[in-house]
C-alpha cells in the first residue's frame, strides 16, 4: 500500500492545480491524503484521482453543506471506503480538519482504518481539541490496522524543527505510546529534512517537518519506503512536501 499526504496550499490554483495532479500521478499512490484540499477547485483532482484508480473518496468540504472555500480534507482510495467512527469532531471550526474510513484492502489486514487529519497551527482555534480527537481516533483503532495520515503542525524538538518551539509534542507522544510508529521517521532515522518550506526560500527560517503518516503497531513491521516529495515543494507547487510511505 503506497500512501501519499500532501498539504496542497488552500486548495490548489489555476496554475498549481493542474501541477499537484501530476505529482500525485508520477507516486502512483493507492491511498492519498489531501489536506487544505477545497470543494470548489477540487472537482479537477478528484476526476484525476478517479481516472489514476483511487475512485473512492470521502471529503470533509463540499458534503454535508460545509462551505466549499474552507480548507478540508480529502482521502481518496483505491480501494472501498466505509464510514467509521469517531466522526469528525463537533467543535465549531474544526470538523472540516478531519475525515475517516475503513479501507477495504484485503490481503493481510483486510480493512485498514484511516484518519486524515490537519491539525490547526499553534495559534490557531481548536488544537487542542483536534489533537484530543486523533488521539481518541488512534486509542479506538489501536488494536488492529490503522493509519492516521495528513498535516500535524507538530513535530519533535530539535528534530523536526531546528530548536523546540513545538506545542502538543506530548501529544506525538501519546500516538507513540499506544503503539503507532511515525513511517517516514522510521525510514528516516537521522535525516532532518523538512515537509514545510518555511518563510522564504526552500529551508527558510522556520522550515519544520509537520507532515507525516503514522501507522498502528499491527503494520509498524511492514514499512517499507518512506520519502519527501522536496522537489514539488522546490517547484513551488506547494509549500510542502508529499509524504510517500509504502506499506507491506
Amino acid at each position: 500500500m503506497r500512501i501519499v499526504a500532501w498539504n496542497i496550499l488552500h486548495g490548489g490554483g489555476p496554475r498549481r492545480t493542474a501541477e499537484v495532479a501530476l505529482a500525485l500521478a508520477g507516486y502512483e499512490p493507492d491511498v492519498v491524503v489531501l489536506t487544505e484540499f477545497r470543494a470548489g477547485r477540487g472537482g479537477q483532482l478528484r476526476a484525476v484521482l478517479a481516472d489514476l484508480g483511487l475512485e473512492h473518496q470521502r471529503s470533509s468540504v463540499g458534503e454535508g453543506g460545509v462551505t466549499a472555500g474552507v480548507n478540508g480534507v480529502l482521502i481518496a482510495s483505491r480501494w472501498g471506503l466505509r464510514g467509521v467512527e469517531p466522526g469528525p469532531p463537533e467543535e465549531e471550526g474544526i470538523g472540516a480538519k478531519w475525515v475517516s474510513a475503513g479501507v477495504s484492502c484485503g490481503g493481510r489486514w483486510g480493512e485498514v482504518m484511516l484518519g486524515g487529519v490537519h491539525i490547526p497551527p499553534e495559534a490557531g482555534t481548536g488544537r487542542a481539541a483536534m489533537w484530543a480527537h486523533v488521539v481518541s481516533a488512534a486509542g479506538a483503532w489501536a488494536g488492529g490496522a490503522a493509519v492516521i495520515a495528513g498535516d500535524f503542525n507538530t513535530g519533535r524538538h530539535r528534530v523536526d524543527e531546528r530548536g523546540s518551539r513545538f506545542g502538543s509534542v506530548a501529544m506525538m507522544g501519546r500516538l507513540a505510546t499506544l503503539g503507532y510508529v511515525d513511517a517516514w521517521r522510521a525510514m528516516n532515522p537521522g535525516s532532518r529534512a523538512r515537509s514545510w518550506r518555511g518563510v522564504g526560500s526552500v529551508g527558510g527560517a522556520g522550515a519544520t517537518r509537520v507532515d507525516g503518516v503514522w501507522v498502528s503497531g499491527a503494520m509498524s513491521g511492514c514499512i517499507s519506503r518512506g520519502f519527501l516529495g522536496v522537489e514539488a515543494m522546490e517547484a513551488g507547487v506547494s509549500d510542502h512536501a508529499p509524504v510517500v510511505v509504502e506499506v507491506g
